[in-house]
């Protein structure tokens, strides 16, 4: 027998693996308890990527030369490989009684206690394939192996996250992950941005704060805070603004070259604009700016595009059009994006994205142009001291409020903000209450824009008007621990649950259409309404808006007042409630309003796209002109 194992593992050693396979199965029909051929057989099925068969064979081979250590480790490995972790450390454990020890044992034990390189690979490839389900199911795999580190509760909180609908789940696992990792601080910016999605700011920020003390030169953090301390009421003007520029100092840091010369000076008569976003697809940013790039005259000025992410839909394929050159640079660093952009002799570059998801602030910090400005996508400074201009009108940055801006101030006509008509057919619906009986407020807002503040605010509405409904639809309401939360929060501020309706996510047509519920908008404060506002417009239902004093909080009066509905607007608490009350007892108004209210808008500044373009053409060539 001992000649015929020698047989098989001459032709095992040179790869004749038939053969190999045919002597130690000859030798296991004698001898089946033969300890060398049952691991021998074992190695050669892994070697042919059969490691479940193997496993058998191993264990035979264990049961009867229990001293042999190297079958000990083929054992424990191939129970590793094939993911049988609890039974891998248990056999480990046993090894470990028996004397199994050494460098490669120590190896072993802490790929049982922690995922390997490829395996986290494994998982952020997933997630940046966006293949969700796939990495959901391996970060599953990988928290019940390795229950106490961290990796997998990061991820599985991220790829929870990502498919929305389930944010309160999203925040268990990623509380789980920062506990585990409490240095890692991209685990706690991620738990910050989710506290965001359901409006919790107070917790957003901590978490954030967490994420800079950890690694201060985080931009990404940075400008994630920036978006919580705009959004609520818990910070002044003055302290964004510091916080602005400390963005700004560290973005400049990491600059380590310097334009001197600019080849847009080659370009005289014609301007080349580039436009820097994250969201040219179905984004709200996209419903504004379509608008302009249909009236752009293309024999003055020339746009290019540098998308800094690389999402794209049939809205990406309607705009991408309008551009003379279409770049990518989510793929490219600062340095390099930085390089492009100044080689392509821009004039003007503009950003729509500010501190917004996916954006690439830090790049204009290099100055790949000679003129750079911000517009659209951000409500507040950027804080880099490179970004030339801020394009603003005057209600929502009044001139008493420019120093809120590191930006000098400049002023397009009537709107800083004209937004394309829904590409849908659908007619205004008559006035809901007419045949309700009782009035239905609405809210169709980002739900982290519904703090507190205004649910009590609100409750004060409903006190006097205790037959009135409220219709709260929002992405993160599919989740019913979200909608608990929210409706255990109005309660508290004695809104009744049967006096509220909540939806989550729909298609937008249906989004548009659940219009013909409402009878008016309330709008949040001071995080005020944008796209929903004109898209209510638009279907021939106005908002009643609280203007503040920093640029989200008037982005609402910007709107109606551009759209006609100054009475729509008011300036403090007591007149959002009479208003409310005095708009809802009057449906005859309400019904009149309804009726003629999207002719009127879509003659407005709002939606005029051809003026508002003109507008537009007219700031950058004199920006241009002086620069």
């Amino acid at each position: 027998m001992t000649d015929l194992l020698q047989q098989a593992i001459t032709h095992h050693s040179a790869n004749e693996l038939p053969e190999a396979e045919s002597l130690y199965r000859a030798i296991l029909q004698a001898q089946p308890n033969h300890p060398d051929a049952n691991h021998n057989l074992g190695v050669l099925a892994v070697t042919v990527n059969q490691a479940e068969l193997a496993l058998p064979f191993f264990k035979k081979a264990l049961e009867n030369s229990p001293n042999e250590m190297q079958f000990w480790l083929s054992y424990i490995e191939t129970l590793i490989k094939t993911r049988q972790f609890d039974l891998a450390k248990s056999v480990l454990n046993q090894g470990r009684e028996r004397g199994l020890s050494g460098e490669k044992v120590e190896l072993l034990e802490k790929h049982l206690s922690e995922p390997t390189e490829a395996e986290i690979n494994k998982l952020l490839t997933l997630f940046n394939q966006r293949k969700y389900s796939e990495a959901e199911s391996f970060a599953r795999d990988l928290v019940q192996h390795f229950p106490n580190h961290g990796i997998g509760w990061k991820g599985l909180g991220a790829v929870v996250k990502e498919q929305g609908g389930r944010t309160a789940e999203a925040i268990t696992y990623m509380e789980k992950a920062a506990d585990l990792l409490p240095f890692d601080a991209e685990t706690h910016k991620n738990l910050g941005s989710t506290f965001t999605v359901e409006g919790n700011y107070a917790k957003a920020e901590i978490s954030l704060r967490k994420a800079i003390e950890i690694f201060p030169n985080s931009t990404d953090a940075r400008s994630k805070l920036l978006v919580v301390m705009n959004s609520c009421n818990f910070s002044s003007p003055q302290s964004c603004l510091e916080e602005a520029k400390r963005f700004g100092e560290i973005a400049k840091q990491q600059v380590t070259g310097k334009f001197i010369t600019w080849k847009s000076d080659l370009h005289p008569n014609k301007l080349r604009v580039g436009i820097v976003s994250g969201d040219f697809w179905d984004h709200a940013v996209c419903f504004f700016l379509e608008n302009l790039l249909t009236q752009i005259d293309a024999t003055k000025i020339e746009l290019f595009a540098y998308s800094t992410y690389q999402k794209t839909d049939s809205v990406t394929e309607r705009v991408k059009p309008y551009f003379a050159e279409w770049k990518p640079i989510f793929n490219l660093n600062d340095a390099n994006a930085a390089q492009l952009i100044h080689d392509d002799a821009i004039h003007i570059l503009i950003d729509l994205s500010g501190h917004t998801n996916h954006n690439r602030a830090s790049l204009f910090a290099w100055k790949p142009a000679k003129i750079q400005m911000a517009w659209l996508g951000y409500w507040a400074t950027t804080g880099i001291a490179e970004m030339d201009y801020i394009l603003v009108d005057e209600v929502s940055v009044p001139k008493e409020n420019q120093w809120h801006f590191t930006e000098e101030v400049r002023y397009l006509p009537n709107t800083r903000l004209c937004f394309s008509a829904p590409k849908f057919d659908i007619s205004v619906a008559q006035l809901p209450a007419l045949t309700n009986g009782y009035i239905t407020f609405g809210c169709f807002q980002n739900l982290s824009k519904i703090t507190d503040a205004v649910l009590k605010l609100w409750s004060k509405i409903f006190k006097q008007l205790p037959n009135a409904r409220l219709r709260i639809q929002s992405k993160p309401l599919s989740d019913k621990n979200i909608v608990g939360q929210l409706l255990s929060r109005l309660v508290r501020y004695g809104i009744d649950e049967t006096q509220v309706i909540t939806h989550g996510a729909s298609t937008r047509e249906d989004y548009l259409n659940a219009h013909s519920q409402v009878d008016f908008i309330l709008d949040t404060f001071p995080y005020t309404g944008g796209t929903t506002t004109c898209e209510a417009l638009w279907m021939g239902v106005p908002t009643l808006t609280l203007m503040g004093d920093t640029l989200i909080s008037r982005q609402g009066a910007s709107l109606l007042s551009a759209a006609g509905l100054n009475d729509w607007v008011v300036d403090n608490q007591t007149q959002y409630v009479e208003k409310a009350i005095s708009f809802a007892s009057d449906l005859n108004a309400l019904a009149k309003r309804r009726a003629t209210l999207r002719e009127q808008v879509l003659s407005s500044p709002i939606f005029d796209a051809k003026q508002f373009a003109r507008n537009f053409e007219n700031v950058l060539w004199e920006i241009n002109s002086v620069t």
